[in-house]
């Protein structure tokens, strides 16, 4: 019987080693290294001028804070780009921590002559 998902060890190697050269990076550190800094824009400006509060967008940029919807909403009319580019760097930066933390089993399909269902390795 065919394996419905298997992840052989050499391509678990390489997905690590990916994983290893590519860390996350908070939307935060994006925010201001792209937008804020170039723009000689301050937490106190941003915070005045977006209604975002200074210490929601300090916790944002110090990766402590996750942009919200309602912060995309913000952050995308202020610096008129889609809110979507916020919400999209936010669940990439969720999804790599994700990543880090959780083991994705490898689900092993077993021989039908011995009669078993799923087995994970």
């Amino acid at each position: 019987m065919v394996a419905l998902f298997c992840i052989s060890p050499k391509q678990k190697t390489l997905m690590s080693k990916k994983t290893e050269l590519l860390e996350p990076i908070f939307p935060g550190e994006i925010l201001f290294e792209e937008f804020m800094r170039p723009l000689d824009i301050s937490i106190d400006q941003l915070s005045f001028d977006t209604a975002i509060s200074k210490q929601t967008l300090t916790d944002i940029i110090q990766g402590k804070g996750a942009i919200t919807a309602e912060i995309a909403l913000k952050l995308g009319e202020y610096f008129c780009i889609s809110p979507d580019l916020w919400l999209g760097l936010q669940t990439d930066y969720e999804s790599r921590i994700a990543k880090h933390k959780v083991f994705i089993p490898r689900i092993i399909v077993e021989n039908q002559s011995r009669g078993a269902g799923f087995q994970f390795a």
